[in-house]
């Protein structure tokens, strides 16, 4: 007996669990629409800043793994378990942008992907300061009392986040 698999599009999201006796399919948990960042998103506004810090962390560690000199691994190595810290906490369903690594996609209550930046963009950046603030604080303390290296990367990376998108 053979079976036509739905297209990816349409089952993207399901979580297909098999037993012994038959399948179960259940649907992706939608979250309450006073939970969710914006009315169609299914993401926390949690989830969403989270999501910034990964992708904000992994552009600067990115810069600085492709120099051949100066680089600032100490500073890596904590930016990388920050970053590791916020995408464990991220409850929703998410995945990369196919162009880039460094652009988290969320999905709408409809598991239609939307570009991180977008939501963001939607609700405006001032929702965001305190994750710039946290990432700036670990950009400082390996940056202090010598030339400003990480600072300068960490400022064009984010005004090149929101000028870009």
């Amino acid at each position: 007996m053979h079976f036509i698999s739905p297209p990816r599009h349409l089952i993207r999201g399901l979580v297909v669990l098999l037993t012994m006796s038959d399948k179960l399919i259940e649907e992706t948990e939608v979250l309450p629409k006073k939970d969710r960042v914006k009315e169609t998103i299914n993401a926390s506004l949690e989830d969403v800043r989270n999501l910034y810090v990964v992708s904000i962390l992994d552009k600067i560690t990115w810069h600085f793994e492709k120099k051949l000199f100066g680089k600032e691994k100490e500073f890596q190595k904590e930016a990388s378990d920050v970053r590791q810290k916020h995408l464990e906490a991220v409850k929703c369903e998410y995945s990369w942008d196919t162009n880039s690594v460094t652009n988290p996609m969320v999905y709408t209550i409809d598991d239609i992907p939307v570009g991180l930046k977008k939501v963001l963009k939607s609700r405006g950046d001032g929702q965001i300061d305190s994750e710039n603030e946290l990432m700036q604080k670990l950009c400082y303390k390996y940056d202090k009392n010598r030339e400003f290296v990480i600072i300068p990367v960490f400022e064009k990376i984010v005004k090149d986040y929101w000028l870009y998108s």
